[in-house]
Order: C-alpha cells, then sequence, then structure tokens
C-alpha cells in the first residue's frame, strides 16, 4: 500500500528540553527565560530530579518533542557515576544532548565528558550568547537533516530483527505480504555490513510507515536492532514490539518498557491478528 502524507514544518521537533535537578531549579529558571527571550520554546516538561528517584517514563513524549536536551549537571553530586533518564534516552534517541556544568565537573559522568559540556560555574555574557548560538546552529542542522516534504510512502513496515531470529522473521514477513502490505528487511539483495546495506537500512527506515521488531534476548542485544529503533524514534516513526522468545526482563530494551508489546510466545496465531489490526489501524486501511 501507498500512503501519501505532508510532514511540515509543524511536525519538525521545536522544543528545547530541560532536564535538571531540583536543587538546580533556580538555574533552570533563568536559562528558561533566557532562551525565551530567544524565541525558543521550552518543553513544558522541565525534569526536575531527585537524585536516586525512579525515572518519570512519561516525559519520554515530551523528549521525542525537543530538538535537543540541555542537561544541568547536578553541582552538588559527589558519585563518579551519576545518571539521569532524560539524557541516557536523548542520546539512545538521537537527541543532541548540551550537558552545562555548574560546579567542577569531577562527578560528570564519563559519557557526557565526551559532549564538550559548557561551563556555567561562573557564566558571563558571552557564556550565554555562545548557549544560545549553539542552540540555534542544532536547530537548524536537525531542520536540514529532516526530509520535510510531500513525500510517496512506498514500505508499509521496515521489519528489525536479530539474525537468531529469521525463522520468525520469514514466517511474519511472509504472512504481512499475504495480506498485500509491503514489508521491507534487510536480507533480499543486501549484503550484511557492506555500506550499500547500511544506507539501504536508514533509507528504508525513512521511507516506512511504521517499525516492527521482533524481541528476544538476541535482539536485545543486538547493535543494529538498537540502531534501528534509535533512528525509528528519531524519525517519530511508529513502533511496533512483538515478543517471540525470552521475558520481559531479558528481551525488551529499555527504550521499550513504556511501549505495548505483542505477546507471540505461546499463541502466534492469535499475537498476528493483534499485529495486523494495530498495523491497519495505523496505516488507515
Amino acid at each position: 500500500m501507498n500512503a501519501e502524507i505532508l510532514k511540515n514544518a509543524d511536525e519538525i521537533p521545536q522544543k528545547v528540553y530541560i532536564s535538571f535537578d531540583h536543587q538546580d531549579a533556580a538555574f533552570a529558571d533563568l536559562l528558561s527565560s533566557t532562551l525565551l527571550r530567544a524565541n525558543f520554546i521550552i518543553s513544558p516538561h522541565r525534569r526536575r530530579t531527585v537524585t536516586g528517584e525512579t525515572p518519570d517514563l512519561s516525559a519520554e513524549n515530551d523528549l521525542r518533542e525537543s530538538f535537543v536536551l540541555i542537561f544541568i549537571c547536578p553541582s552538588f553530586v559527589k558519585t563518579p557515576f551519576y545518571t539521569d533518564f532524560d539524557w541516557v534516552y536523548a542520546i539512545g534517541a538521537g537527541i543532541p544532548v548540551l550537558p552545562i556544568l555548574l560546579g567542577n565537573g569531577d562527578s560528570l559522568h564519563p559519557r557526557l565528558l565526551t559532549l564538550q559540556p559548557l561551563d556555567f560555574s561562573n557564566p558571563t555574557k558571552g557564556s550565554w550568547k555562545y548557549l544560545v548560538n549553539r542552540i540555534k546552529e542544532i536547530k537548524e542542522i536537525r531542520e536540514k537533516q529532516s526530509n520535510y516534504i510531500l513525500s510517496k510512502i512506498e514500505i508499509d513496515i521496515f521489519l528489525s530483527y536479530s539474525r537468531h531470529d529469521r525463522q520468525v522473521m520469514q514466517r511474519l514477513r511472509d504472512d504481512l505480504r499475504a495480506m498485500r502490505l509491503n514489508v521491507w528487511v534487510d536480507e533480499e539483495g543486501l549484503d550484511p555490513g557492506t555500506p550499500a546495506w547500511e544506507a539501504a537500512i536508514g533509507n528504508a527506515i525513512r521511507s516506512a510507515a511504521c517499525l516492527l521488531v521482533i524481541l528476544s534476548p538476541d535482539a536485545e542485544k543486538s547493535k543494529w536492532v538498537g540502531r534501528e529503533l534509535a533512528m525509528a524514534e528519531t524519525l517519530n516513526k511508529w513502533i511496533f514490539p512483538v515478543l517471540v522468545r525470552g521475558t520481559e526482563q531479558d528481551a525488551i530494551p529499555f527504550r521499550l518498557m513504556t511501549h505495548q508489546w505483542i505477546d507471540a510466545r505461546q499463541d502466534y496465531a492469535g499475537a498476528f491478528e493483534k499485529l495486523l489490526g494495530a498495523v491497519k489501524k495505523h496505516l488507515g486501511m
């Protein structure tokens, strides 16, 4: 099925998401005011994180609607491996992260050190100007990377899977195609690992109306399944997770914990019926 859609400027992520600890709320308010004066839109779900609390996964949708995440690194945390759901999720989803240091940075997570954090321990007018310009640059880059034009979607479903699940992938592929759905898989006419293969995967995800991921312990460990999920999330593609092996603990990636998934471990026929109904509804069939 070919579906014609218009992706206009309203669909481009427009918001700035600010993640901060409750003890740094005063600086977060100052940052928000500065960015609002620069005509940026601040996500209403500004995170006030309390160190050690369970992450609020409801922020996921707000993160998806943001083109950049500003992570205010806690100024008082002494542990060297402090992590936060927001920046971990953003990195996995391909959303640029700008860390801001309010202290000396000794406690900064090693992954954040690679992102060239901005030193705001003693900010000047130049510091604020640089930050605003950096955010503008990120927004321009994100807009250029996105192909928001009138286009034809030639692929209904991009199928993401581990090589260890090839048999169930082939069954799903064939059953979906029997329902006249255009399913794209990477094993047809491509040599895995080649530049052409990688480019084809990226183009297929961009062109697909949705992504179906086959979940299993092997898929959870697969770096390529992870990359495909990250790209689909960055492009705001609808994701249909189908669990075929393993348990919730060892087969469902952290990034999909809040998604509704279909259990095909015991009843494939029933699971396929649910999947087909959900896919057809998404495609407007």
